[in-house]
């Protein structure tokens, strides 16, 4: 069994880039099928560089709350559109392990994402999610 999965992919950062994370936020790169530190000697230029991100690089990314109703308004909560007369609540994010042993990447209340065998999966499809949604 595999347990040594570190970051993304190369299809996985070829997908975070075509989605507009900036490749200066990732902490690795792949050089054809072998992976290397930033601080090597990492060219963009080169076609056979691919940006990585480690776990933690992604988390360091991904905002650390987020809005629970980021359309509210005064009227709308006076209408009952919403739960709570709070404009600004929000829900932090954060990554677990559920009693199966499979990773989620969660903002409770606004969306969950996983069910992965790996932690930065997890937090690749999160990733996929904000970067789809305008949320960062």
């Amino acid at each position: 069994m595999d347990n040594t999965k570190v970051c993304t992919s190369i299809e996985q950062s070829k997908r975070l880039l075509e989605l507009g994370l900036d490749a200066e936020t990732a902490d690795m790169y792949w050089e054809y099928n072998t992976l290397k530190l930033m601080c090597n000697d990492y060219d963009p230029n080169i076609v056979q560089h691919v940006p990585a991100w480690s776990l933690s690089a992604l988390v360091d990314v991904m905002p650390s709350s987020l809005l629970l109703y980021p359309d509210a308004t005064e009227e709308g909560v006076k209408a009952g559109k919403y739960p709570s007369s709070n404009l600004i609540a929000s829900t932090e994010g954060y990554l677990r392990k559920r009693f199966d042993g499979l990773y989620q990447y969660r903002y409770d209340g606004i969306k969950t994402v996983g069910d992965c065998r790996y932690p930065i999966d997890a937090a690749y499809r999160m990733m996929v999610w904000l970067l789809e949604e305008c949320k960062i």
